[in-house]
């Protein structure tokens, strides 16, 4: 009998495989639906699906609903419309997470982060998406949070979401001052605040979690405006039971605001005069930071004992210059204390070199480097090619430090004055590059290489391509480094090129392109099968819901195991005799910053399968979950792995 697709799966089929946000959601739509519903139109749609997209996986049927959120998420606004124009509803909120983060997404949520989507935001919007649209499970996830976010904001889409809110919601639990008003606030975005009052805000509102109107000024350093606010809502304040986490604020006097700790203290006194209690969400006690960061008035405003009091040491004027370093409004402030510093340095240009190095090696993530500072520095003899000796991080030039922060514009301005991109520092003979490619900055690395850096992997005795290895981005930096010049068989101290560390994880793919010299020509023939091997294909045991196991062997020797709809990645395949092949299953632990030690890092596992001859089927043989699973062969050519890569490329 000859089957054809409906129209309808067809247009189910191009939106799944046009939204999914991973290479295997197209097919866990329709192989799902094709035996849930046992259709001839489903059947037919799901080994479309392994034909145009070659990769088996199953799962739950994702609805119209589910599309829309991950069409808007991606930001693909043609996808947007036709969904709703299916009938796709625009308040629909996922009750499970998604790829892409947390439960509660809902599609305005999700156009508007991660995707700062101005277009889908316009027309989930006309179609009635709900701005302040709440997941009962995670109440800080609506809409208009999200727009007002640090790092989130994009002005045009909050101009839209004003322009579709006629009356705000009543904010009884504080939900609108703690992730609304308090981040605007802050921000010092005061006409935007303005609005949201026109349209029934309450400003006096002291929320769950501890924020307030008066606290964000004060954060923010706007210490009249906090008077203000205290004077302007003094009745409501004198009646919250709430009390305000002033954690934040006091760490912006641990950072960057030294010298404002008499204003935070009169701002904290004044709010106790209300009746206004304060907490640390991280300490047991208000005063806790206050007396680390040596804030004395503050931690005693807080409520901090005297013997406590006792202890902290006051700051030292070279404190108080690096804070001010750090904010743009406190640059007379950092200027003046420059020179009282220099008035007492035996050594004016080591002392001024010391500081533009520590200016640059503070890590104050929220904070950014203060150009002007640094230019000031220069100007009374700081030397941009200073060399530090006892930087916990292993940094020790300015232009190291700059690396470290993905600080371009500070780069480019320590070259100018002529830092050297080629310095080899006397300390731990690192390079500039090194530390760039070790922390996978792949701008960073080509703006070094483009601006004179040499590959200099002979003198310093680290191998560029084994740092990158060890590194955050080895991919990139494998291919950036290779046409740099960088040597794939130059060896480290334990005698280990970046060839022999591939070949040690079974990384045929990057061996197969940067073997060049053949070393490992054996190991790579190994696991390339022949064209005709009966291993090669798309299996799966055709199991629907979440007991699918599923199994693609290559021609390139590579293959991806499934289990319900989690795949488990890329492993090299070889074939043991005519009747089975093995998996080799190679695992590296997860590493969240890079290391330069060598380490026992690699964890392998064989997993056999034995060809079928009677029924063209593999079944697992190796002891363990997939034991004993008879795997089917399915219709379709299996993708090379650079195809299924550039699929999962947003």
């Amino acid at each position: 009998m000859k089957i054809k697709a409906t129209k309808r799966q067809g247009r189910i089929f191009q939106l799944a495989c046009q939204t999914s946000r991973k290479w295997l959601n197209g097919c866990m739509i329709l192989f799902s639906n094709a035996f849930l519903k046992r259709s001839p139109e489903n059947v037919f749609a799901a080994f479309l699906s392994f034909a145009l997209i070659g990769l088996v996986i199953t799962g739950r049927a994702q609805s119209l609903d589910q599309q829309l959120v991950t069409a808007a998420v991606q930001g693909n606004v043609t996808n947007v419309e036709l969904l709703l124009k299916e009938g796709a509803n625009p308040n629909y909120m996922q009750p499970f997470p998604g790829s892409y983060g947390w439960a509660g997404y809902s599609p305005l949520f999700g156009a508007i982060f991660p995707a700062h989507s101005v277009a889908c935001v316009k027309v989930l919007l006309a179609a009635g998406a709900d701005p302040f649209q709440v997941y009962k499970k995670n109440p800080w996830m609506f809409p208009f949070q999200a727009a007002c976010q640090d790092g989130m904001t994009n002005k045009e889409i909050l101009e839209l979401l004003l322009e579709h809110t006629k009356q705000l919601p009543t904010d009884d639990d504080g939900r609108l001052m703690e992730y609304v008003f308090y981040p605007l606030i802050r921000r010092g975005e005061m006409q935007t605040v303005e609005r949201l009052e026109k349209l029934g805000a309450h400003l006096g509102v002291i929320s769950g979690g501890g924020k307030a109107a008066f606290m964000a000024a004060a954060e923010a350093g706007r210490y009249e405006e906090a008077e203000k606010w205290l004077n302007d809502y003094s009745d409501d304040y004198s009646h919250a039971t709430n009390k305000v986490d002033v954690m934040w604020a006091v760490d912006r006097l641990g950072s960057d605001r030294f010298f404002d700790d008499d204003n935070l203290a009169r701002i904290i006194k004044h709010a106790h005069q209300l009746g206004i209690n304060f907490f640390e969400i991280q300490s047991p006690a208000p005063w806790s930071r206050s007396v680390v960061y040596r804030c004395p008035k503050t931690a005693e405003a807080l409520g901090c004992p005297q013997e406590e009091l006792a202890k902290i040491a006051p700051r030292s004027k070279e404190d108080l210059m690096l804070a001010a370093s750090c904010n743009s409004d406190s640059l007379p402030v950092f200027t003046n204390l420059v020179q009282e510093c220099l008035r007492d340095a035996p050594d004016r240009k080591a002392a001024a070199s010391l500081w533009l190095f520590e200016i640059l090696s503070q890590r104050f993530p929220l904070f950014s480097i203060q150009l002007d500072a640094l230019k000031y520095l220069h100007s009374q003899g700081a030397d941009v090619n200073y060399e530090c000796k006892t930087n916990p991080e292993g940094l020790a030039t300015p232009l190291e430090a700059a690396v470290l922060r993905g600080s371009l514009d500070v780069m480019q301005w320590l070259v100018e004055q002529g830092a050297d991109v080629n310095r080899v520092n006397s300390e731990n003979k690192m390079t500039a590059l090194e530390f760039a490619v070790i922390w996978g900055r792949e701008n960073i690395v080509n703006w070094l290489l483009a601006n004179g850096t040499h590959i200099q992997e002979k003198r310093t005795g680290r191998p560029l391509l084994v740092t990158a290895l060890r590194g955050l981005n080895p991919d990139s930096m494998f291919a950036i480094l290779v046409k740099a010049g960088a040597d794939p068989y130059l060896r480290n101290e334990n005698k280990k090129s970046a060839m022999d560390i591939l070949a040690d994880r079974l990384d045929i793919m990057r061996l197969r392109k940067f073997d060049n010299k053949g070393v490992y020509h054996a190991l790579v023939k190994e696991y390339t099968p022949p064209a005709n091997s009966p291993f090669i294909g798309i299996w799966s045991n055709g199991k629907g819901e979440f007991q699918t196991a599923s199994l693609i062997l290559n021609d390139e020797g590579m293959s991806i195991i499934g289990t319900s709809i989690m795949p488990m990645g890329f492993f090299p395949w070889r074939t043991i005799d005519k009747n089975h092949a093995a998996i080799e299953i190679v695992q590296m632990p997860d590493r969240n910053r890079p290391t330069l030690q060598t380490t026992n890092e690699i964890h392998r596992e064989e997993l056999v399968v034995e060809w079928i001859t009677q029924s063209n089927a593999l079944q697992v043989v190796t002891k363990g979950g997939l034991a004993g699973e008879l795997l089917k062969k399915q219709p379709g050519v299996p993708p090379k792995v650079e195809e299924i890569q550039n699929r999962t490329k947003h």
